[in-house]
């Protein structure tokens, strides 16, 4: 029996300001964590994207599945935490695979 434990993967899938009208992510964010599944990680999809940045420790993958929130050249205003939290995962090496 293996001790070493599964790799995680939080899959960013977008929503909100982060949906748009030609890619269906609900759809698509299960058929990636099936993929990831089957490659032996342990995932998790969350549509709060900004939210999901503050809560990567411990995540071994980031995938991004999501639309961009700055389309309509409105300001968009993220919080601190979701910038610190993305941040601090790459310094310390997190995987990162987006979609498009």
């Amino acid at each position: 029996m293996s001790t070493t434990p599964q790799p995680t993967a939080v899959i960013a899938s977008g929503a909100d300001r982060y949906a748009d009208p030609w890619h269906p992510f609900p759809d698509t964010s299960p058929l990636i964590a099936d993929v990831l599944e089957e490659a032996g990680f342990t995932v998790h999809i969350d549509d709060d994207i900004d939210g999901a940045m503050t809560r990567l420790d411990g995540v071994d993958l980031l995938v991004v599945n999501a639309g961009d929130p700055w389309r309509d050249a409105e300001p968009v205003e993220v919080a601190q935490g979701s910038f610190d939290g993305f941040a601090a995962a790459i310094d310390r090496g997190i995987g990162i695979l987006a979609f498009h």
